[in-house]
Order: C-alpha cells, then sequence, then structure tokens
C-alpha cells in the first residue's frame, strides 16, 4: 500500500493491529475501568476487542490450511459450551464469548507467526510501557507527592481510590509503603500483569538489565504475596537456566530458590495474620474458599455446577461475596473436564518439549496468578491460553521441519519464539 511517499507493507499493518489488539485485551482485563463493563466506554473496548480481532481473519496466512487438531479443539470448546448451557443457561452465552475469543486470538497468534511478527515482544513491549508510566506515576504521586490534579472514586467494598487524570489510580490501603496498583483494580491484579513482563524478559532473551530491575522494583512497590512468590521463582529460574552453571550446582540452587520463596512468604503471611483482623483477613478468605469450593467439586466432580453459576458457592458459604481464586472457581463450575480441557495442553508440551523447565515455569505462574486473583474470566487469561493451545496442536515432521499456525517453517529459518 502506497500513501504518497509512505509504503505500508502488510507486515506493518499487522504489527499495528496487533499492538491495538492487545492493548484493548488489557484494557478488557483486570483494570479499574473494566470493573463495570456495562458503562459505554467498556461496550465500546469490548467492540473494538472484537472487531480488531475478527480482522485477522482477513489476513490469510501464506500457504494456510487448517489442521485437525484446531478443528477438534474447537469442537471440544463448543461441547462444553453445550454441556454448560444444560447445566446452567445464564452462563452459556458469557462462556461462549470467552470461546470466540479464544478463537479470535488463536487467529492473531497464527497470523503474526506465519507473518513472522513476534508477538511475545508486542505483549512484552505493551506491558513494559505501562510498568514504566506506572512507576514514574507512583514516583511523582506517592513518594514525592506533587500536587497533581485528581478525583476521588471507590469500587464496591469500599476501595478508595485517586484518579490522576486516568493514568493512575492511588490505592488507598495502608500499608508500610503505599501499594501500587496502576491502572488496574488493586495491587494483586497489577503483579500478575508485571509476572507476565517478567516471565517473558525471562524467557525470550530480554538482553536490557534496567528493565528488569525496573520491572523487580515495580514488583516489589506492589507489596503482594503471590507477587513476591511468583517473582522468587522466576528468579530461580533464571539462576538455574544460566549456562555457566555447573551441573552439580544445579539441584543444590532449586532448593535454596524455592526455599528462599518458601520462607520469604511464610514471612509475610505471618505478618498479615499478625496485623489484620482474622475474620477479613484475605488469608482467612481464601482458607475458607478452598473449604467450599472442594465441597462443590466433590458434588459435580464432573462438569461442575456450571460456568457462571455463582449462587451455588453463595449458597454453601452463606456470604455475598463469590471465590476470590479463579482457579477454585473454574474447578467448582466445569468439573474435571473444565480442568482436563485448560490443562492438558500445559502438560502436553511440558512432556514433549525439550526445555521441561521453562514451561513447568509457565504452568505454576499460571496457577498461582489464577489462584491469587479471578483471572479465570478474564481476557489476558484466555491469550495466555492461546498461546498454550497454539503449541499444543502444532505437529512436528521427521525432515527438521515444523508445521506451526497452519504454515510449514524451515526451522534454521524460524524466528525464536518462546511461549
Amino acid at each position: 500500500m502506497n500513501i504518497g511517499r509512505l509504503t505500508i507493507t502488510r507486515k506493518q499493518i499487522i504489527t499495528l493491529w496487533a499492538y491495538i489488539e492487545v492493548i484493548l485485551i488489557i484494557i478488557y482485563s483486570g483494570t479499574v475501568w473494566s470493573t463495570d463493563n456495562s458503562t459505554i466506554p467498556m461496550q465500546i473496548v469490548r467492540a473494538l476487542l472484537l472487531l480488531f480481532g475478527v480482522s485477522f481473519f482477513v489476513f490469510k496466512p501464506v500457504g494456510c490450511h487448517l489442521e485437525k487438531g484446531y478443528i477438534f479443539f474447537f469442537l471440544l470448546t463448543e461441547i462444553l459450551v453445550c454441556v454448560n448451557y444444560c447445566l446452567f443457561p445464564e452462563g452459556a452465552f458469557t462462556l461462549q464469548f470467552k470461546a470466540l475469543l479464544l478463537f479470535i486470538f488463536l487467529r492473531m497468534i497464527i497470523v503474526c507467526q506465519n507473518r513472522f511478527i513476534d508477538l511475545l515482544h508486542i505483549l512484552y513491549s505493551t506491558l513494559f510501557f505501562i510498568i514504566v508510566v506506572t512507576l514514574m506515576m507512583y514516583i511523582l504521586v506517592d513518594f514525592l507527592h506533587l500536587s497533581i490534579p485528581y478525583e476521588y472514586f471507590h469500587l464496591e467494598g469500599g476501595v478508595y481510590y485517586r484518579d490522576y487524570l486516568h493514568l493512575y489510580y492511588s490505592y488507598s490501603v495502608d500499608y508500610f509503603l503505599p501499594r501500587m496498583c496502576g491502572i488496574f483494580w488493586e495491587p494483586g491484579a497489577y503483579e500478575i500483569y508485571i509476572n507476565i513482563a517478567l516471565y517473558i524478559y525471562l524467557t525470550h532473551e530480554q538482553k536490557n538489565p534496567i528493565q528488569i530491575v525496573i520491572i523487580l522494583l515495580s514488583l516489589l512497590l506492589c507489596q503482594s504475596t503471590t507477587g513476591y512468590l511468583i517473582g522468587l521463582l522466576q528468579i530461580g529460574y533464571l539462576i538455574i537456566s544460566r549456562k555457566w552453571y555447573k551441573k552439580y550446582a544445579k539441584p543444590l540452587l532449586i532448593l535454596l530458590v524455592f526455599g528462599m520463596a518458601g520462607l520469604a512468604g511464610s514471612v509475610i503471611f505471618v505478618n498479615k495474620m499478625i496485623s489484620t483482623n482474622f475474620e477479613n483477613d484475605s488469608y482467612y478468605m481464601r482458607i475458607r474458599d478452598i473449604s467450599y469450593a472442594l465441597q462443590l467439586f466433590f458434588e459435580h466432580p464432573v462438569f461442575g455446577v456450571g460456568f457462571g453459576n455463582i449462587d451455588e458457592f453463595l449458597k454453601v458459604s452463606g456470604t455475598l461475596k463469590g471465590s476470590s481464586s479463579g482457579l477454585l472457581s473454574w474447578l467448582y463450575m466445569t468439573g474435571t473436564a473444565g480442568m482436563l480441557y485448560i490443562f492438558l495442553p500445559f502438560i502436553s508440551f511440558i512432556i514433549k518439549e525439550k526445555n521441561h523447565l521453562q514451561y513447568i515455569l509457565m504452568l505454576i505462574v499460571f496457577l498461582l496468578a489464577n489462584n491469587g486473583e479471578p483471572f479465570y474470566n478474564l481476557s489476558i487469561t484466555i491469550l495466555v491460553v492461546a498461546f498454550v493451545v497454539n503449541k499444543f496442536v502444532g505437529r512436528r515432521s521427521s525432515e527438521n521441519k515444523v508445521i506451526l499456525n497452519t504454515e510449514i517453517v524451515d526451522m534454521e529459518n524460524r524466528p525464536t519464539i518462546n511461549v
């Protein structure tokens, strides 16, 4: 495409489309704005998310053919939706919408990888930009206390924020230092995005050491127990995976790092128990959530109570709030079938791929992130699952070539893209 003297290639258009789609995914996933999806701005975001996503079906991959693995997975997804409709019709539409997003994100991954566009780099650079802006605003607002115009507002549950130009939301809960949450509904949500950026940095061969310092400093300022634990595990992976460590030192390092992670988590956990009201402490609420969710799961072990059926949990718990754990929510809502649907792709390519440690780390990060927050319900989680499913249905040939995303690529000329 020529515009005057400017030449725009199809690859550049697809790259721009991918950046826009990733930004929309983040806005729609855990930000303060997304807490009420019924507002006109969020309805516009949802419409644009679908519009830009569906547009990837216009870009036909070179040498496109649809593998049987994708067709089987699509059919399996629709069977799960149909079963859910029989169990809890009210949640079937939401589940079908999420299935649609999964198919859209898979198509985006297929098109980008086919055109040699590094979608993980696009996700990382977008997250890192948010991290840098958030850290700068934190320093200006919560550390230097500069006089920047803001407005007060609060969400359900009485949590108050100071809204600084819709770029930064100051969290009002008292800690030793102000907790940083950026544009997200709480620090526990923001730390998941920071840890996603950290994972891509560590596994995607990022070279700039300043970036990891910024990422780790931001993670520290979130003051999230789950965030610290995930971060320590990833730093442990960084130490263990370096080639200059001798083989006999690795087991010791593994024990050391995991021991430090457990100790740090225990210290933070004990401090929280001592310093907060036992009845309302998040730890005790999550322990109760585990018992209630497991009770529902054992009563409906195969297909669960139905996606979105929070009423069953409320009846058992006697409270007005659903489970705080996305993993537990998915367990009691979809049962064994739903758990297998999500985790079999993870486990499958952990077994098949050579770099087991990297993919085991990814699974642990996914489990811990969804255990701490109800992220099973968000678009960013669906994008992560799409990356995993895309690798799961890929099949290898015997001629040093790999069929990925509906194309055959010579391994020697293929760009390195690690999930």
